[in-house]
């Protein structure tokens, strides 16, 4: 019976010092890792050194002994390196993102109107390297894009609602106008 208590107050306790990390902060689950067990220690010291002392099993034929106060340790290093990896992670990420405000782009930002715009030269070299057919069928689907962009437009700018007769009616018009 001792065996089950004793495993169920480490499990509550891990989950406690996990949900506290988790959700409320690791500065906090870290520093009530540490003082739960100390303040154990204060209260109720006898329980506290017979439950840390307390035998959960043996390996190889009783050699060697794993108590409470194991099974405390290797908790309390699995979450103070989660906390370590984590801050030094964040602290990292902070630093490389500070260096990258400091340096600006001075890069200009191109549109696509600009005739000097080096992704306007790129597709217009692309288009070079296409037949006179292919140039048509793209100007085509470009002047639907653009017709499509318009009455998105027109659809969103409408104060109405979109019933269905009128979304069939939509579809009609467009179909008309791409043939």
């Amino acid at each position: 019976m001792e065996f089950f208590v004793s495993i169920l107050i480490l499990i509550l306790y891990t989950v406690l010092i996990g949900f506290i990390m988790i959700y409320i902060s690791t500065l906090i689950g870290t520093a009530l890792m540490l003082i739960i067990p100390l303040i154990g220690v204060l209260i109720i010291p006898e329980r506290m050194a017979e439950f840390l002392s307390f035998k959960l099993f043996t390996c190889m034929d009783g050699m060697i002994a794993v108590h409470n106060i194991h099974v405390l340790l290797a908790v309390w290093a699995a979450f103070l390196a989660i906390v370590l990896y984590t801050e030094f992670l964040s602290w990292y990420m902070s630093y490389i993102r500070q260096e990258d405000d400091i340096e600006e782009t001075t890069e200009p930002v191109y549109s696509l109107d600009d005739a000097s715009s080096p992704i306007k030269l790129k597709a217009e070299n692309v288009m070079g390297s296409f037949s006179d057919d292919e140039v048509v069928e793209l100007n085509e689907m470009k002047e639907m894009v653009s017709n499509w962009k318009n009455w998105r437009g027109k659809i969103s700018a409408a104060d109405d609602e979109i019933t269905p007769e009128k979304g069939n009616e939509i579809i009609y018009t467009m179909e008309n106008n791409i043939k």
